[in-house]
């Protein structure tokens, strides 16, 4: 695991962890690392899958801190900064600054982080139809939900969601790109067939839901872009600017081949999405779109852009993936 100044990505998956019995007994060992005040607001979740993930994003936030700022665990404190965004502030001049961001999603808590503080982060991951999107989408169209969200995006990138489609994959493996599904770009309704033409001249009927499902996840990877980078910014989805803020060049990433174990959980990353805001394109944050497993997607933000960094060369650190005995319990009881 990555320590000093560097820019750290971590992931942890509280899926795997405190699996059975009641939090405050099956992961008393883990609220013991936190202060009455975060043991507490952990325990006013009703969900246990909630309360798993709120500890689960404490920890990382302690861990990151005493990494990157080289802090005692058990003189870690959290403070909020901008809308309420998580932050450290040293209460020593020799203390070094911790930038950092954390999201989670369905079973899933990532967390970005920089040692010198001299960058802004943000983070954030999506888990496609976790809500089961497939009512209103049946009921309305998927126009009809698209235009649900006329508040967060652009009229260019509403557009795009509904009359764009990337390449897809068919039931038999069989790739079909962006050009050959010209034909089927403007459907919007589940549970109908389809005509398609492939490269080669041969006409093959599919199943709209195959494109509706393209869509939809094309739709995700929007708004975890827009969300990591409104972040970044510590704002929050009620900022005035959000329909002025477009991406551009936005493509899904492929999932992972199957979620059996962890070498292959992470799929393709898209890092040559465009920022544009009020129509002039941004060059000064780096942001990326990674896969996970087969529903998940992770964005990241970074401003620190300058010469040799890992967001100006367009090559974030990976996702480590984090076990809570190894990286966290022996980290924080450590005399």
């Amino acid at each position: 695991m990555s320590d000093g100044s560097a820019m750290v990505r971590w992931l942890l998956d509280t899926r795997r962890i405190w699996q059975s019995g009641p939090l405050k007994k099956n992961a008393s060992r883990a609220l013991r690392l936190l202060k009455p005040e975060e043991q507490a607001a952990v325990d006013r979740y009703f969900q246990i899958k909630d309360a798993k993930m709120s500890l689960a994003s404490y920890l990382l936030k302690y861990l990151v801190i005493v990494r990157l700022g080289s802090v005692p665990w058990a003189d870690v404190v959290l403070s909020e900064g901008r809308s309420r965004k998580p932050c450290y502030v040293p209460k020593h001049s020799y203390r070094k600054p911790v930038e950092f961001n954390v999201s989670h999603q369905a079973g899933l808590v990532a967390i970005v982080g920089h040692g010198s503080g001299s960058s802004k982060l943000g983070v954030d991951i999506v888990c496609i139809n976790e809500r089961n999107d497939y009512g209103i989408i049946d009921s309305e169209g998927f126009d009809g939900w698209v235009n649900m969200y006329r508040e967060v995006f652009s009229s260019q990138e509403l557009d795009d969601m509904k009359n764009q489609i990337q390449s897809i994959m068919l039931e038999d493996g069989t790739v079909v790109l962006s050009d050959e599904l010209e034909t089927v770009a403007r459907c919007c309704k589940r549970n109908t067939s389809c005509t398609i033409t492939l490269r080669s001249g041969e006409p093959k009927i599919i199943n709209s839901n195959i494109v509706i499902d393209a869509k939809l996840r094309r739709f995700y990877a929007f708004w975890c872009l827009k969300e990591a980078y409104i972040k970044m910014t510590g704002e929050a989805l009620l900022a005035d600017w959000l329909r002025d803020l477009e991406f551009r060049n936005v493509r899904a990433p492929w999932p992972a081949t199957t979620s059996g174990t962890v070498a292959n959980r992470w799929g393709e990353t898209v890092k040559d999405v465009e920022i544009w805001f009020e129509r002039e394109r941004i060059k000064n944050v780096r942001i990326e779109l990674q896969a996970f497993e087969e529903d998940y997607l992770v964005a990241t933000a970074s401003t620190d852009v300058t010469p040799g960094s890992p967001a100006e060369s367009g090559n974030f650190p990976i996702f480590e993936e984090l076990d809570i005995q190894e990286d966290i319990y022996s980290c924080a009881e450590r005399v």
